[in-house]
């Protein structure tokens, strides 16, 4: 039973002092979307070979997408990210918790941290407001829209004055 013992003792300082040089630390690579953590993700099919892939991100920056062509061969190419024109960091929406992309229009439905649910496609100033409250979830299927409104949050856009802990403010 000793000699397991000490066996152990061996292993797990084995393990702890060469984890420093068998497992060394390496620095994180950036990625070109800038503004901290993806918050969600979806794609289209654009067409046949191409796929259009849609994130928001946890920043003011909103709302990125960028189109991956020869999805279905071995080596799919990237377009770079694009900002969606009217879902940028101009638009003072902060981050956008949930969202949804209709295949069939093309066009985005996102729910913002601000209490706003609104549409638009890639293009500048397609952009309009469905309504003034919070979404706690969104999906587009087929051309038709589906989504849950926040049970407790039916105000409009939230002030400077609604105190922290509020259950209206669940994205901030």
């Amino acid at each position: 039973m000793k000699h397991a013992y000490n066996a152990w003792i061996i292993i797990l300082g084995f393990f702890l002092f060469s984890g420093n040089t068998a497992f060394p630390q390496v620095a994180p690579q950036a990625e070109p979307v800038y503004g901290g953590s993806l918050e969600q993700i979806d794609a289209i099919a654009v067409s046949g070979t191409v796929t259009r892939v849609f994130c928001s991100t946890m920043s003011p920056n909103s709302m990125f997408y960028q189109d991956v062509t020869g999805i279905t061969g071995t080596a799919p190419t990237f377009s770079g990210w694009s900002t969606v024109p009217d879902l940028d960091e101009n638009d003072d929406f902060g981050f956008i918790p949930c969202f949804a992309v209709d295949e069939t229009s093309g066009f985005i439905y996102a729910s913002t941290m601000e209490g706003e649910f609104v549409a638009c496609d890639i293009t500048a100033g397609s952009r309009y407001t469905i309504g003034n409250f919070f979404v706690e979830t969104v999906e587009a299927f087929q051309g038709r829209l589906f989504f849950e409104r926040h049970p407790y949050c039916h105000i409009p856009r939230m002030g400077p004055t609604v105190q922290d802990g509020d259950p209206c403010q669940p994205f901030r």
